[in-house]
């Protein structure tokens, strides 16, 4: 299969990539001109005109998107780039595989769509939505406007929405909570002092492997009839508090001293953000494979490389 692979340099994107190729498939991967490296093609999304040079010239079967402007703190810092980027961009792309007749166009929005859980249950695809920061808001635009294009089209490609939460793994940069505690573990284990800057360590999140997104995303490239909108979670709820023990006992550095950074605070961030897999784990038969400890481990061992 013919898959263009948006997003192609990036935390997910590289493994994505990596694993499609193994499997076999004919893989474009695009990036912004700005992260451009290796094989990968130079796109600018905000160019319809660009864009659709690309799709007609690689003729894609499937489209994989998941380029994005990403970072929420970003997302208040530079709300008009994030949606030029998240809706316009995405538009683009729809239209030009539209007319290119792709047969599969998935989208990868995320679970900052959703209105904060109650702590108790489950977030599910029918759960309410609401968006608190731009980076969501502009996710979702772009999620109902593909809908309304979709239908314009007539149904002619498939549409399959993906909503993943929380995620980490190997190749994960320093900005994220799990890499960020890791590297501080290793400055300590290095001889600095040790106290780890933290943000809100009781808020509860949905954690995934990046590899075990990798093979969600693939499994539903290879699905000849998905369509319609799945979260990707594990269904596990951990806080951040104890995902930061969690890695301290794979580290084994101790004792630390905790000192709270307002920086690393956001004042809308959702106590629960916890999803329901169960939907598609029952279109799939996909589940999560790789073991809590095992993520960490990586992660850790990671950090402990870098100098």
């Amino acid at each position: 299969m013919r898959v263009l692979l948006t997003g192609a340099n990036g935390f997910v994107g590289g493994h994505v990539m990596k694993e499609l190729v193994r499997r076999g498939h004919t893989v474009m991967g695009v990036a912004g001109p700005e992260n451009l490296g290796g094989d990968l093609i130079s796109l600018d999304l905000r160019d319809a005109g660009l864009v659709g040079d690309v799709v007609s010239h690689f003729r894609p079967n499937s489209v994989l998107h998941l380029a994005a402007q990403s970072s929420v703190g970003r997302s208040w810092d530079a709300p008009e780039d994030t949606f030029q980027v998240n809706v316009i961009g995405t538009i683009n792309l729809w239209q030009a595989a539209r007319k290119q007749g792709v047969e599969h166009f998935i989208y990868a929005s995320t679970a900052e769509v959703y209105q904060q859980g109650d702590g108790k249950s489950h977030l599910r695809e029918d759960s309410a939505i609401r968006p608190t920061n731009p980076y969501g808001l502009s996710k979702y635009t772009a999620e109902q406007i593909l809908g309304q294009l979709r239908v314009a089209s007539a149904g002619s490609i498939r549409l399959t929405i993906l909503r993943p939460f929380n995620h980490t793994g190997p190749g994960q940069g320093p900005k994220f909570v799990v890499p960020a505690f890791a590297r501080q573990l290793a400055a300590i284990r290095r001889g600095a002092e040790p106290i780890i800057r933290v943000g809100n360590l009781d808020v509860f999140r949905d954690f995934l492997d990046v590899r075990d997104v990798t093979t969600a995303y693939c499994r539903v490239i290879a699905l000849s009839t998905i369509s319609g909108t799945y979260n990707i979670c594990s269904g596990v709820p951990r806080t951040i508090q104890s995902i930061l023990e969690d890695l301290s006992a794979v580290a084994a550095v101790g004792p630390i001293t905790l000192v709270q950074d307002r920086e690393r605070m956001r004042p809308t961030d959702k106590g629960w953000l916890v999803g329901d897999p169960n939907h598609f784990y029952a279109a799939t038969n996909w589940s999560p494979a790789i073991a809590w400890e095992d993520t960490l481990r990586a992660v850790w061992h990671e950090a402990l490389d870098e100098r």
